[in-house]
């Protein structure tokens, strides 16, 4: 399933002649191997799908493998619902809501940011984004679990790394909020690869190092936070019916979604059509939506999702504000040329402001007043002014360090 990795030149040349996927020399001394954007033809070998942050040294040798890139369900043709093969699914998790981190072997001389450590940590793309250093600074001050022992995170990490291995964590942070809010910094480990085979480490295996390191490991499948159905209750319904995750996916709450690993390692994800909705709607809003919700009177609804979810609203209600003082400035605007002419007959009016509308662009709307109808202002302000006055430009809803996927 994962090829073997040994030679840098012989991956880039396994790879292709690919734009969108860049090696980066780094300065510690190693090579970044990593998609930057991606199309339908970035991901046509299984080399290809490596370059998730894949790591080298200045000799060549791989020293970091994290997550091999996977795709959704339906997203690809051998990611059909009906064309995967869910007797092969041995593990069903919960998909968090954050950044993935991973391991990478300390090179040369350069100096660990965690004490005792012969590691350090990486994001997808860099050692120095912001979800990188606050990850090195948790393992840094350490943690404890509930029962009050010392988590050995350090000690796993760099028993993994003498292994040639990559251990493999999601972040998450108050501080690095995506959509779903968690209370505190938390490290939780998904997945151990070897560095040359690519091989995922079993559930066994993860576990008996979780418990050994005392490191928390990703749940198993949950359908809600009151845990009303297992990991095995998930695993049975989708081998018997696999369309019952369509059923999930329109009811299931409070979840991104799962991540089925199969047999050979290999994994599929599947996002919940709660999490999707809330995710458009706190990272993917512009600015010209926020004015359209205004003049469809759509916006309340919005607004109250964001108060509720601790969203600062202040751009929202600008934009809101400058959509009614413009549009009641459009209102008054006819209002006033309508008394200012409304003595005149229709003809005069129409030889002196009709012209095609270049003495007077809202000349149509004038005369329907004439006709003792009110003009519709709405329609006439987002055909006029909707796409000149408001920019495509992305808001910024959510202050968050995460690097998403």
């Amino acid at each position: 399933m994962f090829p073997i990795v040994t030679d840098l030149e012989q991956f880039k040349r396994s790879v292709g002649e690919k734009p969108e996927i860049k090696f980066m020399e780094q300065s510690n001394g190693t090579i970044v191997g990593c998609y930057l954007i991606s199309n339908e033809s970035t991901f046509d070998n299984v080399y290809a799908l490596e370059c998730r942050g894949i790591v080298f040294d200045k000799n060549g040798k791989v020293i970091a493998r994290p997550l091999s890139k996977f795709f959704n369900v339906n997203q690809q043709p051998d990611t059909q619902l009906e064309v995967i093969d869910w007797s092969k699914v041995v593990r069903v998790m919960d998909k968090r809501d954050g950044s993935m981190i991973h391991t990478v072997k300390v090179v040369d001389d350069v100096k660990p940011a965690v004490p005792g450590a012969r590691f350090t940590l990486k994001s997808k793309k860099s050692y120095e984004s912001d979800v990188a250093v606050a990850a090195r600074a948790f393992l840094a001050k350490g943690s404890k679990s509930s029962s009050g022992h010392e988590r050995g995170y350090v000690e796993l990490c760099n028993h993994v790394t003498d292994l040639g291995m990559t251990a493999i964590f999601e972040y998450t942070s108050p501080t690095a909020r995506i959509v779903l809010p968690y209370a505190k910094d938390d490290l939780v480990l998904l997945h151990v690869r070897e560095n040359v085979t690519g091989r995922y480490l079993t559930i066994a295996e993860l576990k008996d190092l979780g418990d050994r390191f005392n490191v928390p490991g990703v749940a198993s499948a949950t359908l809600n936070d009151e845990g009303s159905a297992t990991f095995d209750d998930i695993l049975d319904a989708i081998k018997n019916d696999p369309k019952k995750l369509y059923e999930l996916y329109e009811t299931v709450e409070n979840l991104e979604g799962w991540i089925f690993q199969f047999e050979n390692g290999d994994m599929v994800k599947m996002k919940t059509k709660w999490y999707m909705d809330r995710h458009h709607l706190m990272t993917f809003v512009r600015e010209r939506d926020i004015a359209e919700a205004v003049l469809h009177e759509t916006l309340d609804d919005q607004k109250a999702f964001w108060v509720g979810e601790g969203i600062d609203i202040s751009e929202i209600v600008e934009i809101e504000n400058r959509v009614v003082r413009e549009l009641n400035e459009l209102i008054a605007d006819i209002t006033d040329m309508y008394e200012k002419v409304k003595h005149l007959d229709r003809k005069t009016i129409a030889l002196t402001y009709g012209q095609d509308g270049e003495n007077y662009p809202y000349f149509k709307h004038l005369m329907l007043k004439f006709s003792g109808k009110e003009p519709d202002y709405v329609g006439l302000y987002e055909d006029k002014f909707l796409k000149q006055n408001f920019s495509i430009r992305q808001l910024n809803l959510l202050q968050s360090v995460a690097e998403e996927e």
